[in-house]
């Protein structure tokens, strides 16, 4: 469906009051050729995000003009201009308000962060990052933390085809090289390359560290789970991103510091979306809060597992391997957890809470 649709419908009911009003595909041309497409065909072939980007040169005077030419072009009457002119802008004003969400889901499929197919072609792959870029440096959190984790993925794939490069920093001697051509060494070929690749880690390297001094992890987006807890509040966009993805990157690059903190709740959010004894005893056990701890543990109940009783099982004494039947065997594992106890109206909230928390599971089934 095409991005124009509810505007090209709103715009068709305006106009039929009047009579013989332009028909819907002749409207579709309208809206086309107001943001700069030569037809509707063309518009449709472009990709979302690059009919969003065209409405930011879209002035009144603009559409007055291209609706003119292209009302001629289509044999209807010049007396709709006016009619024509006023709904498309207002329709195009509504829809730029649409526009910063599709690109952070046409981003965040892209990455692999959400459910869903995003075919664009290279044109367009630049376009979104463009504008995704442009979204973070306005101070957009949700764009920042896309940003960040996009230019994380390109690092990642360069990294693919530089092994033989860190063997050659590792293995050959590249700094030493390198400072032998700083000195006014005059290097073999070989020198030379092993040279040349310790200068480009070295670059790398301090390029990182800038775009990391740019957009610290305290600027990124995280899921509100402490507001979905306590206070009823909907997921926020991070809360339907793969958490464990988004973990794995940020700690790839982000050196430790105190900032790490704010991954507390990606981890939160990586264990409701993947329940298992462990994560879920975890998530229990570091939260302070009784009621939490009891929704918690409904949650856990609800997703088939039971975190108040121990988990259980033999190793072998020798080797620390799961026992197979040989050798001598000694006991592993966890105890439950104790539950609190609660009084009526904390045990309702509780029930409440676990309830949001299944909502916000089922959600994260659009998360990889």
């Amino acid at each position: 469906m095409s991005v124009l649709s509810n505007a090209v419908f709103n715009t068709n009911k305006a106009l039929q009051s009047q009579p013989n009003p332009p028909k819907r595909s002749q409207i579709f041309e309208l809206y086309a050729s107001c943001l700069g497409f030569k037809t509707f065909a063309a518009c449709k072939a472009a990709s979302s995000h690059e009919t969003f980007d065209k409405l930011k040169s879209v002035a009144p005077e603009t559409i007055r003009a291209r609706l003119q030419q292209r009302l001629t072009e289509l044999s209807i009457p010049s007396a709709f201009l006016e009619p024509l002119a006023k709904s498309i802008w207002r329709e195009l004003q509504e829809l730029q308000t649409s526009a910063p969400q599709l690109v952070l889901g046409d981003a965040a499929r892209y990455l692999g962060l959400l459910d869903g197919d995003v075919n664009l072609s290279p044109s367009q792959i630049k376009s979104l990052k463009q504008q995704l870029k442009a979204m973070a440096e306005a101070g957009d959190a949700n764009a920042r933390l896309l940003y960040v984790l996009w230019q994380f993925s390109e690092l990642s794939v360069e990294a693919e085809f530089d092994e033989d490069i860190e063997e050659l920093d590792e293995d050959d001697g590249s700094e030493y090289w390198y400072k032998q051509r700083l000195a006014g060494a005059t290097l073999s070929t070989t020198a030379t390359e092993w040279a040349d690749a310790y200068e480009r880690s070295l670059k790398d390297k301090q390029s990182l560290e800038q775009f990391i001094s740019a957009f610290p992890l305290s600027s990124l987006a995280i899921p509100n789970i402490q507001d979905i807890l306590h206070d009823s509040n909907d997921p926020n966009f991070s809360c339907s991103l793969s958490a464990h993805a988004v973990i794995t990157s940020l700690e790839q690059y982000y050196p430790p510091s105190p900032e790490y903190l704010m991954l507390m709740s990606w981890y939160q959010l990586s264990n409701i979306q993947n329940p298992a004894y462990g994560s879920l005893q975890t998530l229990f056990n570091e939260s302070g809060n009784l009621v939490e701890q009891y929704a918690i543990y409904l949650f856990a109940l609800d997703c088939g597992v039971d975190i108040s009783q121990g988990h259980y099982w033999l190793v072998n004494s020798n080797t620390g391997e799961e026992w197979d039947e040989h050798g001598p065997a000694e006991p592993q594992g966890v105890d439950g957890v104790d539950l609190p106890t609660l009084n009526a109206a904390d045990s309702q909230s509780a029930v409440a809470m676990k309830d949001r928390l299944i909502a916000l599971h089922r959600q994260s089934g659009k998360a990889r």
